[in-house]
């Protein structure tokens, strides 16, 4: 069997134990499946289709979005997409099954409230790659974890307690990015009205600047930073942009909070890699225009045909 045909069966099989949540914030995607060892089936067989497939690690969230959100949505148009990239970076980060065994019990499997919503919130913290939690804070996690089930908010109290106060709020991060990567994903996968509505939707003015702070932030060396970020640019950035969609400007104002403290970019790089945003970066700057967008496609099928 394929491994595209285990994906598939395995998105069918997490559809078919989940139960869908009613009220809350209005999202009818919003469900529950209590059985966490799919998630990390699932991740296994994405990392055995990227290593058979020579996919590198910096490509391989670029093709999930690109070629898998398409599968998730014909198997499961209801399931919000995100869960073939959310069951990857658990099985990218926490590399052995032992490690997931231990953080899906802090996300409520011991007291049969399994939550994946909690596991990606402890995903940096317990990861085995790059940690953003030392070892005693993660003892800490599991001591208190253990002890009783929690509410959403008393987790995420819980949790910040023992952590302290980070210099960017990571989590937040975390999901704003994966629903920017989809609205922009949604924007190439329709037709060119619906790159028209999506243009409407951000609002023209907004890619200009929003493609100088992702050039800004991916900088790793702070004097070439700091000899880019010059008044001109500092004035086209400045601005709070409003578009219809709140996660971009959350993520658009999270970003430029970064450029006044270099300590937080390499924090911000933990989740999101230089690489990535180059590829936001070049994507967004494809939807502008339609012209933009057919030559952003010209492009990379010369590209395919060049490395072929």
């Amino acid at each position: 069997m394929s491994e595209l045909l285990r994906i598939k069966n395995l998105i069918k099989k997490i559809r078919d134990k989940s139960e869908y949540l009613s009220g809350g914030s209005g999202d009818k995607s919003r469900y529950i499946m209590r059985d966490p060892d799919l998630y990390w089936k699932l991740g296994e067989v994405l990392e055995e289709l990227f290593e058979k497939n020579n996919i590198s690690e910096k490509e391989r969230q670029k093709y999930i979005v690109e070629k898998l959100t398409k599968v998730e949505k014909e198997v499961w148009p209801r399931s919000g997409v995100g869960l073939c990239i959310n069951s990857y970076k658990v099985k990218y980060h926490f590399i052995k099954k032992e490690r997931f065994d231990t953080v899906k019990m802090l996300a409520g499997h011991k007291f049969k409230n399994f939550r994946f919503k909690r596991v990606t919130y402890l995903l940096n913290n317990f990861s085995k790659r790059r940690p953003n939690a030392t070892e005693e804070q993660q003892d800490e996690m599991i001591k208190v974890f253990s002890k009783k089930d929690y509410s959403h908010d008393a987790f995420v109290e819980a949790k910040q307690k023992i952590l302290g106060v980070l210099k960017i709020d990571q989590t937040k991060i975390q999901e704003d990015y994966d629903q920017v990567l989809q609205l922009v994903q949604d924007g190439f996968d329709g037709n060119s009205n619906k790159r028209d509505e999506l243009r409407k939707s951000i609002g023209t003015n907004y890619f200009e600047p929003i493609s100088w702070l992702l050039q800004l932030i991916k900088v790793v060396d702070e004097q070439k930073l700091v000899s880019m970020y010059k008044p001109k640019i500092k004035s086209r950035i400045k601005k709070d942009y409003k578009s219809k969609h709140k996660f971009l400007d959350s993520f658009y104002s999270e970003l430029r909070s970064c450029l006044g403290d270099f300590e937080k970019i390499p924090l911000l790089h933990q989740i999101i890699p230089p690489h990535e945003l180059s590829d936001l970066n070049s994507k967004l700057k494809a939807l502008e225009s339609e012209d933009k967008f057919e030559l952003y496609q010209s492009r990379k099928e010369a590209l395919k045909t060049i490395f072929s």
